[in-house]
């Protein structure tokens, strides 16, 4: 959108925060929400588990994964999170699921890429790619959370974004659904891979807006690794459970 009609825009309908709904009062550069609230949402940042983005006590070693991941297998190499599925930002996963979340879900990525910026380097991935909803369900929500995130954080980072990459090929009952021991029997092969050869042997950011108990993550880390990925990272708003 150019500047001026922007502009336009902003001194019409001046834009609300997309956390509480009051003006935003950002003149600069686009901004979806007001100071305030991200105030809220970074109070609940903690020291977390590399390995799974579990809250973790200070004196804690983490070294080989915390008391909630030690025992489980991933796929992915490690975990970053916004912050703990509560408060806030419980309600903004929620909202990003309803049918007109697409625009909300997209701000989103925008406030997680504000903190990512800072961990890019040495790590700054080649691609990311959306953990991606089954055709039925996009057709009934209308859009995906996790690839509007995605390409949210795409653009505020200049990353390329690869939904392309990875599909869903087979229903599955909802994961919020499910007790915690259900969640781990995901189907090997509900998801399908295809990275095209010239961007295989690189590192790969797998967003999703909330990760429990990690299991669609890896089945979606093992998809990619099978095509030629070089490691795959889990990207989330939130860390569950």
């Amino acid at each position: 959108m150019v500047k001026w009609l922007r502009e336009l825009l902003d001194f019409v309908a001046p834009e609300l925060c997309h956390g509480c709904l009051s003006e935003s009062f950002q003149n600069t550069s686009y901004q979806p929400f007001c100071d305030d609230c991200v105030r809220k949402m970074k109070s609940g940042h903690r020291l977390s588990c590399s390995r799974c983005g579990a809250d973790v006590g200070d004196g804690n070693k983490v070294s080989h994964g915390c008391a909630a991941c030690r025992n489980e297998r991933f796929s992915f190499s490690g975990t970053w999170k916004y912050g703990p599925y509560d408060g806030l930002i419980k309600e903004l996963v929620l909202k990003c699921k309803l049918p007109k979340g697409e625009v909300l879900a997209e701000a989103v990525g925008w406030l997680m890429a504000q903190e990512l910026r800072f961990c890019l380097t040495p790590n700054r991935p080649d691609a990311i790619v959306p953990i991606p909803s089954h055709w039925t369900k996009s057709i009934f929500r209308g859009h995906n959370p996790s690839h509007g995130m995605a390409l949210g954080l795409a653009r505020s980072l200049k990353i390329p974004c690869q939904p392309s990459w990875l599909r869903k090929v087979r229903s599955t009952p909802s994961q919020t659904s499910l007790a915690p021991n259900k969640r781990r029997t995901m189907p090997r092969d509900a998801f399908r891979a295809f990275i095209p050869g010239p961007n295989r042997n690189g590192i790969i950011w797998l967003v999703d807006d909330v990760l429990t108990t990690g299991t669609t993550a890896t089945v979606c880390a093992e998809a990619l690794l099978g095509q030629g990925a070089k490691e795959v990272v889990a990207i989330v708003l939130a860390r569950g459970g």
